[in-house]
């Protein structure tokens, strides 16, 4: 079961991928907004999500929360890298307990 359950996460990992670049090709406003001077953080989140796949697919559920925190401190970062907020991380860091 556990290479059954491996195999239908790297292939969801792989639609998901090849979605992501058909809607590039599809909408050229979309490749403006992917610049990598402000999508850097999505590096972060995309290691949460590597890190919650591995999880489900060698059935490991407790993976889920390094997951979160990973993911969401990588949110974190999107968002104060998009908006220039960066004085918000004196106050935001303690939503890291939360993820």
């Amino acid at each position: 079961m556990d290479k059954r359950r491996s195999g239908l996460a790297g292939g969801v990992l792989l639609i998901l991928l090849g979605l992501f670049f058909l809607a590039i090709q599809f909408l050229p406003g979309l490749r403006d907004l992917i610049r990598l001077e402000f999508t850097w953080p999505l590096i972060i989140v995309a290691v949460g999500l590597i890190i919650l796949v591995v999880g489900i697919a060698v059935n490991v559920p407790a993976m889920a929360i390094p997951a979160c925190i990973v993911g969401g401190i990588g949110a974190l970062l999107w968002w104060q890298n998009l908006t220039g907020n960066w004085q918000s991380w004196s106050y935001v860091w303690t939503l890291i307990p939360g993820f």
